[in-house]
């Protein structure tokens, strides 16, 4: 099941191929009486809800239609640990997930240390690593010249790319900082492109920053062939303020990119042994433009050679049947409970 906003993808089109039937769910509608719609002809085992849009939907779904049902949450990203935030785990945490959802996955160990300081149950809780296609986003030279021609940029420009799509959380005044930073002290010739939507041009139009680096920086709209167009930049960069281990990240470095990532827990913890994954203070600009200047001076052998370290690392580490071998053992046990419940 997904968001009714994404019935068009291509992707969605592979589903269809390999016979999996796909249901839509409208935000702006229950989802739990859709719910309800969508499992009329079935008996449903496990609900796993990946992001926050739908977990206490699928609470409901239990306490309401499937007294039965498994539930699993899924974690991608931490959480803070204000007062607000603190007042709304006491009644979802502990009054609901604790008492309703079976299993908490978490997608690094600094997720996980954060479930468990948000009141979680200890033994739900699960670290599962995110899980890369491989082949998708090995890097290729043909694609690398196609996307680069499409950007306008020759081979000795330095391309960076950030992803925007929530620009506070995302940290891209960061980014736009640390490139007017390179810009102005003329560190090279570089292009600075970020992913994001409307919010994020509005964002970063209104920054001062913008104005002075004009053509040298881009937002452009989300990319179909995402994997395509990673060959063509040279650094991915991630300033997030706040996240759990990024799928963006790790497929950036499949396909042999250097990266730079902010010292968040979600990211750093994960990631501080790849040799090609530079870390910088959350929220400093001044360290992201040295790592800049660093990544653009770097001869290209080199800068190659930090990226082929990361796509081992992610082979070694981020494979997606590691990853789905894992999931087998989360449902196993749920499966066979279930199965026990249904011949009592």
């Amino acid at each position: 099941m997904f968001p009714s906003e994404v019935i068009d993808r291509k992707w969605i089109g592979k589903f269809n191929e390999q016979g999996v039937e796909c249901a839509f769910i409208n935000k702006k509608s229950s989802v739990v009486s859709q719910l309800i719609t969508i499992f009329k002809n079935y008996q449903p085992i496990i609900l796993h809800c990946h992001f926050v849009r739908f977990d206490l939907n699928a609470i409901l779904l239990k306490l309401l239609a499937y007294n039965d049902l498994d539930v699993v949450w899924h974690f991608h990203s931490t959480a803070g640990r204000n007062l607000l935030q603190r007042i709304k785990d006491l009644v979802k945490v502990r009054l609901c997930a604790n008492n309703f959802v079976d299993r908490f996955i978490a997608v690094g160990d600094g997720v996980a240390r954060n479930a468990l300081e948000r009141g979680f149950s200890p033994g739900k809780i699960i670290t599962n690593q995110n899980g890369i296609d491989i082949p998708r986003f090995t890097s290729d030279q043909n694609e690398r010249k196609r996307a680069r021609e499409m950007l306008g940029v020759t081979e000795e420009e330095t391309v960076f790319l950030h992803l925007g799509y929530d620009p506070v959380i995302k940290g891209a005044d960061v980014f736009v900082k640390a490139a007017e930073i390179f810009n102005r002290n003329a560190a090279g010739k570089a292009l600075f492109v970020i992913v994001g939507r409307k919010e994020t041009r509005e964002f970063v139009s209104k920054m001062s920053q913008s104005s002075t680096l004009k053509l040298l920086l881009r937002v452009i709209e989300p990319v179909e062939r995402f994997s395509s167009f990673l060959n063509g930049v040279d650094v991915l960069v991630s300033s997030s303020r706040r996240e759990g281990l990024s799928y963006a990240v790790l497929e950036a470095m499949t396909a042999n990119k250097v990266i730079f990532c902010s010292d968040i827990p979600g990211v750093a913890d994960s990631l501080r042994t790849a040799r090609g994954v530079w870390i910088f203070p959350c929220g400093d600009e001044q360290a992201l433009y040295a790592l800049m200047k660093k990544a653009h001076e770097l001869p290209l052998s080199e800068r190659e050679q930090a990226g082929r370290l990361n796509a081992r690392h992610i082979a070694e580490h981020y494979s997606l049947e590691s990853w789905a071998n894992r999931m087998v053992g989360v449902y196993r046990p749920l499966v066979m409970k279930s199965a026990a419940l249904t011949q009592l």
